[in-house]
């Protein structure tokens, strides 16, 4: 089987990254040539108008009111099967966009990721930092100033030796000035790997998400996770297994709030304490947790297979 990748060339979509070293194995492969291709997979919008039957994998949804989500919600309407990235990311596709008939192929697929293997990893008892990472804003809802004043509330607190490590665009934010909080700026998605090989919690606090790639890359190094139970997909994730993380109490996600308004991002200082007492906790844990099954790569390159692989036997 041939899947077109209905994305402009020449960079691939990371997941079709991950997936295509085994898809190989099973003898199928991604192309760009139309010619040759059996079926299309689109990440949200299609690019590329062809006869081919149409997979739809949602890649993030506009909310009510930002008119972005019309050319999403006509292959949402059309496709031969849509596959969402959580229940959540599913919740979201049934309030936002137009109607989509009952399919049987379509599915909940979550993101995926290789397991690190524990022989790179440098283990939290061989150091005497804690190493804290999270990816940094790039919207409002990502809640870095909240990440930030959590961090500073653990800190004073302990006397652990805890260290918040900031990657990415913090373009806008007011750092505190603070040593124990390092900021790295942009960086290539090699660099951010090798980073977490020594990485010893995820800070992931998002509200409404779908299936955060971050949340599941740092499972897959390892490293637990501090999230918000507001985090939709985030949440989803972590009880795919034992002891992945856990949950700052923030109530439920909902989707009727603005994910960019400061009321709904804000946090109390009962919510701050609260973060801060678990985020030590997950500091104070010596084990990296096992990647659940289900956040395998090799679990999503065969479900995606699976869901292609229908809608062809239907034609």
């Amino acid at each position: 089987m041939k899947i077109f990748i209905d994305r402009l060339y020449p960079k691939k979509h990371i997941i079709v990254e991950r997936m295509e070293p085994y898809w190989n194995q099973w003898g199928h492969s991604s192309t760009w040539d139309l010619n040759e291709a059996d079926i299309q997979l689109c990440f949200g919008h299609r690019q590329f108008k062809t006869k081919l039957p149409v997979v739809q994998r949602l890649d993030g949804i506009h909310y009510k009111g930002s008119g972005k989500n019309s050319v999403i919600s006509k292959l949402y309407s059309n496709a031969n099967a849509v596959i969402y990235q959580s229940k959540f990311c599913k919740l979201a596709a049934e309030k936002f966009l137009k109607p989509r008939n009952p399919n049987p192929n379509d599915c909940i697929i979550y993101n995926g990721i290789e397991p690190i293997s524990d022989t790179i990893l440098n283990r939290q008892e061989k150091r005497k930092n804690i190493n804290i990472f999270a990816t940094s804003v790039w919207r409002r809802w990502k809640r870095l100033r909240e990440i930030t004043k959590t961090f500073l509330t653990a800190l004073d607190k302990t006397d652990l030796p805890i260290f918040l490590h900031i990657l990415g665009d913090v373009k806008g934010f007011k750092k505190p000035k603070n040593s124990n909080i390092i900021f790295y700026g942009n960086l290539e998605y090699s660099e951010i790997m090798n980073y977490y090989t020594v990485g010893d919690v995820f800070i992931h606090i998002s509200k409404n998400d779908w299936c955060p790639n971050s949340v599941v890359e740092s499972l897959g190094f390892g490293m637990p996770i501090l999230a918000s139970t507001a985090g939709g997909g985030t949440v989803e994730m972590l009880n795919l297994g034992d002891n992945l993380g856990l949950l700052i109490e923030e109530g439920f996600a909902d989707l009727s709030k603005d994910p960019y308004s400061d009321e709904w991002n804000k946090m109390t200082p009962e919510q701050l304490e609260d973060g801060a007492n678990k985020l030590l906790d997950l500091c104070r844990r010596k084990e990296k947790i096992i990647l659940p099954k289900e956040l395998h790569i090799e679990n999503t390159a065969r479900q995606y297979i699976n869901t292609f692989s229908c809608v062809l036997g239907e034609i």
